[in-house]
């Protein structure tokens, strides 16, 4: 299921929004972070809630494309040391929110697998079929005597072209290894490739767009390297071949080739084939293609990033010194400078831990003072945070006074607020309260909504409890916001502030027409170890058939996986007098709840992805795959 929206209400966009959107949304990822979606022949429902701003330099973008590793209750903080790769990756995120049942293999297989199987061999709902799909994939479990891989195989020669490229794409989220060979012939688009997609003459380019990020996504969970290296050669020869000039095409390759990453214990061939991949993909990046096919070529940092991790090997110093270069390289686009930014923010270590890094961080604090581009500005000084240390803490204090308070501001707040953390995974309760302090006082002295917004998040990320009243107080506030309260009720969750449970618990309730404050109330109760929030939503479920208070509510279960939901859900699901809309935002919720994957399965993707250079079928707010819940 294509889900809609989830994040922000502005009731004149949403009106405004509502006559050209379809039915197959995804996840908001903040202000202007993707081109309107386009319009579904034969019409159909709109996608959900939508920015109180347009501008995609807004600090929301960002942090909804990076905001899975950082939304961990405080109080579930260990592990990572500072400036770890597990930071970054997740790698050590608790697979629950205190106060949550998570469903067992047998509830997710016995139950919800069977029941979103059932359903999906009896609908002919384009909503209702997409979002069994995916919400099959995300399972990941087989109900014999039915195999998941046939399941989806059938509906790849549906009539419905999101039909059949929701199929292809669930054969990789589901992890179907069995289904590599199918896969490679769609993307191929050979005599086999032909006759799986119904006997069509050409296999349509979006469907081999998502078989490639499904091989991407098969290879990327796989334990055998001979089939990373099958995977490689494909891609890589596609990727090659100057006939292939899909921008589309070209991007799903590019970050396919991203997802191979080896397996923790590299052997030698494992090591080499991701030099080789490596290699590969700075090749089609230095080739001269023109101005215009930059921005297909911007997301190859993003998937070297992905392949190398943060390090200095020589491999990664090499990566460093092209995209340094490429913050001032004359005839560059805006895409590039912008990518090199974010990449070098993923690449490098702290100056303190590896002192030939600091010229790098210095280029990132230059352009962010002398540079033209606004994003490449923003990322630039996201990328300081992201990077971490002493130095870079004492740097972006410096610039933050002089920040303006109302775009630049919330950036350098957010980015001192990553490097607090990091300190707080490498030695809990050591609190950076004098960072505490200067944001609490410009809390409470900055009237602009979004600003205070990004602060209040600061505040949580560095868990500078002292603030907590004062953003406990902002939740009563008149503003007209749903930005600035979704956003303040999850710093509350940073913060671990269980007093604020009875507040953010009355908000739920009230925001049957406000789907990002019932989203963000959702999920800030469920960190806070609130039982109470599972039956609040299953029962608002069945209040409304807004798409964005549906996707907003079927969000919120799914990232609570609390079992509790499960009965509820699978009544709605059977109740044949619900709408097929409301129907297929049940399956996804039912998807959400059962989920294999600890992370969503597309935040890897997000994470360090430059939104600035979105081709459709990898974000439109529609059906990209950036998009789909």
């Amino acid at each position: 299921m294509f889900v809609p929206g989830l994040f922000f209400q502005s009731s004149m966009l949403a009106l405004a929004f509502a006559a050209t959107a379809n039915a197959h949304g995804g996840q908001y990822r903040g202000p202007g972070s993707a081109p309107p979606p386009p319009v579904t022949p034969g019409g159909g429902p709109t996608t959900g809630p939508r920015p109180e701003s347009a501008t995609g330099t807004n600090w929301q973008a960002w942090w909804e494309h990076n905001k899975e590793d950082l939304l961990q209750p405080r109080g579930t903080i260990a592990g990572p040391v500072s400036g770890s790769d597990e930071f970054y990756l997740g790698a050590r995120r608790p697979n629950e929110l205190r106060g949550t049942q998570l469903p067992s293999d047998a509830d997710r297989r016995d139950l919800i697998a069977a029941a979103l199987q059932q359903t999906l061999r009896e609908s002919t709902d384009r909503d209702v079929t997409t979002a069994c799909m995916i919400g099959l994939a995300k399972v990941g479990l087989d109900v014999p005597p039915s195999k998941l891989s046939e399941l989806f195989a059938l509906r790849l020669r549906e009539p419905n072209q999101e039909v059949r490229e929701t199929a292809a794409l669930a054969l990789g989220i589901a992890g179907l290894q069995d289904a590599w060979p199918a896969l490679a012939s769609l993307l191929r688009g050979d005599e086999g490739g032909r006759k799986l997609a119904g006997g069509r003459e050409e296999v349509p380019e979006r469907s081999r767009t998502f078989a490639a990020w499904s091989l991407g996504l098969l290879a990327g969970r796989s334990t055998d390297a001979k089939q990373k290296q099958h995977t490689f050669e494909l891609l890589s020869s596609l990727l090659s071949d100057p006939g292939e000039r899909s921008r589309d095409l070209r991007v799903g390759l590019i970050h396919a080739l991203g997802l191979l990453a080896p397996n923790a214990e590299r052997s030698a061939a494992e090591r080499m084939l991701l030099y080789r991949i490596v290699d590969a993909l700075w090749a089609f990046y230095e080739q001269d293609l023109g101005k215009g096919n930059q921005l297909v070529q911007a997301h190859v940092p993003t998937a070297v990033v992905r392949l190398l991790g943060r390090g200095n090997s020589a491999a990664h110093q090499r990566a460093k010194e092209r995209m340094v270069r490429e913050l001032t390289a004359p005839g560059r686009s805006n895409e590039l400078r912008e990518s090199a930014a974010q990449s070098l923010g993923a690449l490098c270590l702290p100056q303190e831990i590896c002192a030939e890094d600091a010229v790098y961080a210095k280029a990132l604090l230059h352009y962010y003072e002398t540079g033209t581009d606004q994003q490449t500005r923003y990322f630039a000084i996201a990328s300081l945070g992201r990077i971490g240390g002493e130095a870079n803490r004492q740097a972006l204090l410096r610039v933050y006074p002089g920040a303006n308070r109302a775009t630049e501001r919330p950036w350098v707040a957010i980015s001192l607020g990553l490097i607090a953390r990091q300190r707080l995974l490498a030695m809990p309760d050591v609190v950076d309260v004098d960072l505490g302090r200067i944001l609490l006082d410009d809390l409470r002295d900055i009237d602009v909504d979004t600003t205070r917004a990004g602060i209040a998040l600061a505040l949580g990320l560095c868990a500078y409890e002292p603030a907590a009243a004062d953003i406990r107080g902002l939740l009563a506030s008149k503003t007209n916001s749903d930005t600035a309260i979704g956003y303040v009720t999850l710093s509350l969750a940073l913060l671990g502030d269980r007093a604020a449970v009875a507040d953010i618990s009355d908000l739920m309730r009230r925001s049957l027409r406000r789907p990002f404050v019932l989203q963000q109330c959702a999920l800030a109760l469920g960190s806070l170890g609130d039982t109470g929030a599972v039956p609040v939503l299953v029962e608002m479920l069945s209040q409304s058939e807004s798409t964005a208070t549906l996707a907003a509510i079927a969000s919120a279960l799914g990232e609570l996986r609390d079992r509790r939901a499960i009965e509820p859900l699978l009544r709605a699901l059977r109740d044949k007098d619900r709408s097929m809309l409301g129907r297929a935002f049940v399956a996804a919720a039912l998807g959400g709840v059962g989920d294999k994957d600890v992370l969503r399965w597309n935040a890897a993707i997000a994470r360090d992805v430059n939104y600035g250079a979105l081709v459709d079928t990898l974000g439109n707010g529609s059906t990209g795959v950036l998009d789909i819940l």
